[in-house]
């Protein structure tokens, strides 16, 4: 009897000893698929992001095509009587980027020295909306029917205290406040 004791004894442990090798066995399958599914998501998601970016890329480039397209066929010049054609384009530029506007006209010495030009038509142009609504605008505006220069660009996030503003209403924190003063060719 002592040696069929001894017998179950062993074969107890072996059972014991086989149940927590299998035990261990499945915690690490069970790991390595959870890693294997954490890597499988972080790709998808990458794949997401630059599908994405492809996409905004390819209405990006369909935006150039329209705006070129817009601005065939105009002179490079401003009449002095066009001015307000000029202003209704930055309007819509700045409509069609979803950024608000304040647009206000100034003809100051120092732009003009600036410039080297005597014949501008100055404005000062104040955009709320988001940073990459701010660079689409700047594109419409390089490519504006009429010659017109950047003559400064101040940009300034806004916090949490600028929301009280009046001026911006409609805005988050982390958009931007630009400051354009340009100068169109006269």
């Amino acid at each position: 009897m002592i040696q069929s004791a001894k017998k179950n004894y062993i074969i107890g442990a072996s059972f014991l000893v086989a149940i927590a090798l299998i035990s261990f066995l499945l915690l690490f399958l069970v790991n390595q698929i959870k890693n294997e599914g954490q890597k499988m998501s972080q790709a998808r998601q990458t794949l997401d992001s630059f599908y994405q970016n492809w996409r905004n890329l390819e209405k990006t480039k369909q935006d150039i095509s329209a705006i070129q397209n817009e601005l065939s066929g105009t002179t490079a010049l401003l009449p002095s009587e066009d001015a307000i054609k000029f202003i209704l384009a930055v309007e819509n530029s700045a409509q069609a980027t979803q950024n608000r506007e304040s647009i206000s006209v100034s003809n100051s010495a120092a732009t003009t020295q600036a410039t080297g030009a005597k014949n501008t038509l100055d404005f000062q142009i104040s955009l709320w909306g988001s940073f990459p609504n701010l660079i689409k605008f700047l594109v419409y505006l390089e490519n504006a029917p009429y010659l017109n220069t950047v003559d400064s660009l101040q940009i300034r996030r806004l916090t949490e205290t600028d929301l009280n503003s009046p001026d911006a209403a409609g805005s988050q924190v982390g958009d931007v406040n630009s400051i354009i003063t340009i100068s169109a060719f006269q």
